[in-house]
């Protein structure tokens, strides 16, 4: 039974009540008082009796019946907000006991609410829950990642947290919120994510380029490894992400990354992530890595042939068995990833001279892509450039008018080393040199005739086959030196590893122009 008595407002007004509760030997099991109010819980099976009693009393106005007391109309609203919100929350006590828990929290945490109410933050999470630091200095927190193990199954999560404090600023608790880890990746994503690229954006006439896209569109629809072979600048970022967009991974994170522009161990960590306290400058929480963003989505590895042998291992791991294991860390993360690699160079002769791992390589040739270079496409070519005119001319807010017949006579013959991507810097370049409502003309192009390495042979009687050839290697390498400048650039010019071109610079003791160089 709960009632709400008005009453005059005077002094003894609340001790009256009581006393005639008292006298019928009754309980309250819960009373609230307010200003001309008061409210009472009890359980009695003849109410009206005491209802009579209190309505002889003086300054008592009226006795209505009521479903639930204000105190329990705020509880029931706070949890109705608390099951409400999209984010997880947990609040414990000044003694660190558990004194709130919503149901995303119980999803997120892994727990039963039930089960965990009055228990020990500590002994149910982690000792080291931001939570009991908070509680200890008072000091709030936001966005620290946690990754525990709950209940046999690992949760992940960004959580915040603030100190409740009472009138002299004494920690009375501590209220936490919480998301999943895998919804703060859909959330980034879906205000990070760019324009959906779909195979409608590949510009082209000819039907070598049309073939490519077809066998593309095909592997689109699967979630099967993809290996995109192709000369640099022809486009394979661009088919990897139609082929994401095109896919049942669409809604999902695009996550690319370029394993020869990271050094290795800055690439593993980007890659596979790190434990905190892994290594000097780490992350206290530590930091997830490229696969645990992508996860549900796709990862693309552009220039493959670039990475080295130990994280060669790792992927060919993740492949097989669809789990990642961070740096420092002993426990594995399953991750659900589609790969799509791609690489200028040839994987096939890698694999022959021990550069990739052979069954790597197979792993990631599931359905194989080649993309022709610019130079097999010719009908592509002016309709490319007219595009590129279109989109240069709203970029720069000009109006050239087109191109000088002369000057698409050049883009007809030219060999485009740099293919589509040179063939947009050319217009680019082009569209800023022209005057206004003008055709672009030759000389703007500033299109250089490629400098093929040439070697002079002279032939010496005096000296062996042996001695000749290594002459001529000398000169192949002082030549390539001189363009180059590192062993890196060096080495993918001649098909060689890292270690190989440093080989050949000592034996013919060209190491120091390297060095001059600032390898």
């Amino acid at each position: 039974m709960r009632w709400k008595i008005e009453t005059n407002d005077r002094v003894g007004m609340v001790l009256d009540v009581l006393k005639v509760f008292s006298d019928a030997k009754l309980s309250i099991d819960v009373m609230e008082v307010k200003p001309r109010e008061i409210f009472l819980k009890f359980k009695y099976p003849n109410p009206e009796i005491i209802k009579e009693k209190l309505l002889t009393e003086k300054d008592i106005l009226n006795i209505e019946e009521i479903p639930l007391l204000p105190v329990e109309k705020k509880e029931k609203q706070l949890v109705e907000i608390l099951e409400t919100v999209s984010d997880g929350i947990l609040a414990i006590d000044q003694y660190g006991k558990i004194t709130r828990i919503n149901s995303m929290a119980e999803e997120i945490l892994n727990l039963k609410g039930k089960e965990v109410i009055g228990k020990d933050v500590g002994d149910v999470l982690n000792k080291n829950v931001p939570m009991l630091t908070t509680l200890r200095t008072g000091e709030d927190y936001d966005n620290k990642e946690m990754s525990l193990i709950i209940n046999g199954r690992r949760v992940h999560y960004i959580t915040s947290g603030r100190a409740i404090k009472g009138d002299k600023n004494q920690v009375l608790g501590v209220v936490a919120t919480m998301k999943d880890m895998g919804k703060v990746r859909e959330m980034v994503y879906s205000i990070t994510q760019p324009k959906a690229i779909t195979f409608e954006h590949i510009i082209h006439h000819s039907s070598v380029i049309g073939d490519v896209i077809e066998l593309a569109r095909l592997a689109a629809i699967s979630h099967s490894t993809v290996l995109i072979q192709g000369e640099s600048g022809t486009g394979k970022e661009l088919f990897a992400r139609a082929i994401h967009w095109t896919g049942p991974r669409k809604d999902k994170p695009f996550v690319p990354i370029n394993c020869a522009a990271l050094p290795d161990t800055l690439l593993e960590s980007e890659l596979f992530g790190y434990q905190g306290g892994s290594f000097t400058d780490a992350k206290k929480e530590g930091k997830q890595g490229l696969f645990e963003f992508a996860n549900g989505g796709t990862l693309f590895l552009d220039e493959i042939g670039e990475l080295p042998v130990h994280l060669q291992v790792k992927l060919l791991r993740v492949l097989q068995e669809g789990k990642i294991r961070r740096i420092g860390s002993n426990e594995e993360t399953p991750v659900d990833v589609r790969i799509i690699a791609a690489t200028n160079r040839d994987l096939k002769e890698m694999v022959k001279q021990n550069q990739f791992r052979k069954d790597l390589f197979y792993r990631l040739n599931v359905i194989p892509i080649n993309i022709p270079p610019l130079r097999e496409r010719l009908e592509d070519i002016i309709l490319l450039a007219k595009y590129f005119l279109e989109k240069y001319n709203l970029v720069t807010g000009k109006k050239i008018k087109g191109f000088a017949p002369e000057t698409l006579e050049i883009f007809k013959n030219y060999h485009w080393p740099g293919n589509v991507r040179e063939l947009e810097n050319v217009v680019e370049r082009a569209v800023i040199l022209t005057p206004e409502n003008s055709l672009i003309k030759p000389h703007v192009l500033y299109i250089e005739k490629e400098n093929n390495l040439k070697t002079s042979i002279e032939i010496d009687e005096n000296k062996s086959l042996k001695a000749q050839l290594d002459m001529l290697e000398k000169k192949i390498l002082e030549e390539v030196l001189k363009k180059y400048k590192t062993t890196r650039k060096i080495g993918k010019v001649l098909g060689l590893s890292h270690t190989g071109v440093q080989k050949k610079l000592k034996k013919y003791k060209l190491e120091t122009e390297v060095y001059k160089n600032g390898n």
